[in-house]
């Protein structure tokens, strides 16, 4: 074995893989943008050509093998090509029609990619392709590469170089979303409109900062909010797969994108004007005073954002008479609740108790856990296991239920149980009243029409 991806193996080529190859190099749809397409005879001196190099160069086309049941679905590797006169090092594949559009291109060349710099130790790793393999130059810049240049070719017409260089890959390797901050960047230094770019969110904190599975989060202010909101704007960025428009601070507007790659990013877009309106009145923080980063600036927003933006965790507040109001809502509504499992409207019964009482549930968690250890709690229940404490954590797993009467019945009894030990800690610590004949009463009523 060379090396492993998540699905894949690639090892060397030998003389037993030839009809697995040959299935593959005679399909004239994996060879459309090929010179020639592939008889027996030039596939049995495509194995004995890499065969050979692994002898002289140590590397070549390896076969692409599948994890999961070992079979051989083509070839990828790294070889010296000639690239407009210049023997330069390639990254090529040829994959199985049938296996084609699963992703399995891109994650064998990136794994070569990660060998030639890592292993092989190449400053600069290239990919050529006819210009009209428009799947081929796709994929060259899903693992990083840009465009370099186009030349003629004779076999080709005209040729496109693509290629990455050691740093670009290792800034890409550590930072996914790489290359949306600098085609951002750009498009804002070249327009007139683009006023401000603020990196939010995981990306810039320290305290649980931004690993695989984080999104990007983004502030723009810009003159002309409808092109980033409902025009073209982000596919600029990459290639947009699913994106949607939603209410977010301060009454904006919030784009939020899924580029291919499993790349997501959430771009808040602001006026210039609505910006600093958020800033003054205090929105903006709730989604600033974790961290941020101005990656573009031509409105002078830094001293507005020093002044007020401050970093700090979250503060919970809530008066006595707020606190009241929320016990009583949530205990009027486990017994609204309970009738609606009486009368089998379990859809109705179950979303009251997972969202609406859940929502009550979670304002005293944090607040009790806040007077009472200074916990820093996190907006919306972000980071829960982390700061809500291991009895609450624990005591949760019994406040859901499948869709089944009975085990909404008991999420309901669960629920308002966690409620009323978070809720009187929280007014014990807060020096409030509690509401004792509102929880009196609703448990009494829930203890008559289900039983204790």
């Amino acid at each position: 074995m060379i090396l492993e991806t998540k699905r894949l193996i690639l090892r060397e080529l030998t003389e037993n893989d030839f009809s697995d190859l040959f299935e593959v190099l005679s399909d004239s749809d994996v060879t459309a943008h090929y010179p020639y397409t592939f008889d027996e005879n030039k596939v049995k001196g495509w194995i004995e050509r890499n065969i050979e190099r692994y002898k002289t160069d140590g590397f070549g086309l390896w076969a692409v093998v599948l994890k999961e049941n070992g079979r051989m679905i083509g070839d990828c590797g790294i070889t010296m090509q000639n690239i407009d006169g210049e023997e330069l090092p390639e990254v090529g594949y040829h994959i199985h029609k049938d296996f084609r559009r699963k992703g399995y291109a891109s994650e064998a060349a990136a794994g070569c990619i990660e060998y030639g710099f890592s292993t092989l130790g190449f400053d600069k790793i290239y990919s050529y392709m006819k210009y009209t393999n428009e799947p081929s130059y796709r994929t060259a810049e899903k693992n990083g590469m840009k465009f370099v240049k186009q030349y003629p070719d004779p076999d080709n017409t005209f040729t496109k170089v693509y290629a990455i260089s050691r740093d670009e890959w290792e800034l890409r390797k550590s930072d996914r979303y790489a290359d949306i901050k600098k085609r951002l960047i750009e498009i804002a230094e070249s327009d007139d409109d683009m006023k401000a770019v603020i990196a939010i969110g995981s990306s810039v904190r320290k305290y649980s900062a931004a690993d695989e599975y984080s999104d990007i989060d983004l502030v723009i202010a810009v003159k002309d909010t409808e092109k980033w909101l409902y025009g073209d704007m982000p596919s600029k960025l990459g290639e947009v797969m699913i994106s949607f428009v939603e209410p977010t601070l301060g009454g904006g507007l919030e784009r939020r994108v899924l580029f291919n790659g499993s790349l997501d990013a959430d771009i808040i877009v602001f006026t210039p004007e609505q910006f600093e309106n958020a800033i003054l009145s205090g929105a903006a923080a709730e989604v600033m005073n974790r961290g941020y980063s101005i990656m573009y600036d031509c409105m002078n927003i830094k001293e507005l954002l020093e002044d007020h933006i401050q970093p700090s965790v979250r503060t919970v507040k809530m008066t006595e008479k707020e606190f009241i109001n929320r016990a009583e809502d949530f205990w009027f509504h486990t017994v609204w609740a309970s009738k609606k499992i009486l009368r089998g409207e379990l859809w109705t019964a179950k979303m009251c108790i997972d969202a609406y009482l859940k929502g009550h549930l979670l304002s005293v968690i944090e607040l009790n856990r806040y007077l009472t250890d200074k916990a820093d709690v996190w907006h919306n229940g972000r980071f829960f296991e982390k700061w809500a404490g291991s009895e609450n954590v624990e005591r949760m797993k019994n406040c859901f239920a499948h869709y089944d009467q009975n085990e909404i019945t008991d999420a309901l009894k669960n629920t308002a149980e966690l409620f009323s030990i978070n809720a009187r800690a929280a007014a014990q610590a807060g020096g409030f009243s509690y509401p004792e004949k509102a929880e009196q009463y609703a448990c009494s009523l829930i203890n008559g029409y289900f039983g204790k």
